[in-house]
C-alpha cells in the first residue's frame, strides 16, 4: 500500500529520457488504467497486531505527461486490503485511497509527494485507520529541502 509510488516513479523516470519528445513538439501524454490488481504485502510497521501479511486488491490509475525539459506523473489507487495471521487466517479488513504526484525538470530537481489513507473494522468488531503522507523536494541545485514520511496506525 505504501510507497507504492516512489517505486514506481523511479521505473517512469528511467523510461521518461525514452518518451520525451524533441524540442518544441507537443507533450506526451502516457495513460495508464489497471483493474483488480492484486499484491501481499507485510503490514506497515506502524501498525502492531497479529497480521503478518495484508492481501490486496486495487485499481490504479496513471497519467504522465513529458515534454523536452518537463514532467509530471500523477497516480491514483483505490481497492480494499485483508489482513492475515501467520496461520492465514482473516485479522482484519477494509478498504484504503492513495494518491501521489511526481514533477519537475528531473535529475536533479525533484518533487514527489504521496498520500495514503486505510480505514477498516478487525474481526472483533474494532475500527482500524492508517493515514500516510511523504513529500520529497529537491532544488535545482540539489539540495534536499524537504524530505519526509508520517504515518499513523490506530488502533
Amino acid at each position: 500500500m505504501r510507497r507504492i509510488l516512489p517505486a514506481a516513479t523511479g521505473a517512469l523516470l528511467a523510461m521518461s529520457a525514452l518518451a520525451a519528445p524533441a524540442l518544441g513538439e507537443p507533450p506526451v501524454h502516457e495513460r495508464t488504467i489497471l483493474k483488480d490488481v492484486e499484491a501481499t504485502v507485510p503490514p506497515p510497521p506502524e501498525c502492531t497486531g497479529p497480521a503478518t501479511a495484508l492481501d490486496l486488491t486495487f485499481h490504479l490509475q496513471s497519467h504522465l505527461v513529458f515534454t523536452s525539459t518537463t514532467f509530471h506523473i500523477t497516480e491514483t489507487n483505490n481497492g480494499t486490503w485483508v489482513a492475515r495471521d501467520a496461520s492465514g487466517a482473516i485479522t482484519a479488513s477494509g478498504h484504503f485511497a492513495g494518491h501521489g504526484s511526481a514533477q519537475g525538470p528531473g535529475e536533479p530537481t525533484l518533487l514527489l509527494t504521496d498520500v495514503t489513507n486505510a480505514t477498516g473494522t478487525t474481526v472483533d468488531g474494532q475500527h482500524t485507520n492508517f493515514h500516510f503522507l511523504a513529500h520529497l523536494t529537491i532544488t535545482p541545485d540539489g539540495d534536499v529541502r524537504v524530505d519526509f514520511e508520517r504515518a499513523s496506525c490506530v488502533p
